[in-house]
């Protein structure tokens, strides 16, 4: 979503069971996994080139 012309408005959202187990073995990498996630950016416009 374009809020103007210098900013657009970006949003993400992710609604999910957990992907891994309870009893899967421990791994470090695992510890990161949410189950549910939501995302706001905001983006300036890329400057003015003449």
């Amino acid at each position: 979503m374009e809020a103007n012309e210098k900013l657009t408005l970006r949003a993400g959202l992710k609604l999910a069971d957990n992907p891994i187990p309870a009893d899967a073995p421990s791994i470090p990498l695992f510890l990161a996994t949410v189950k549910n996630h939501a995302t706001l950016v905001f983006v300036p416009a890329p400057p003015q080139t003449h």
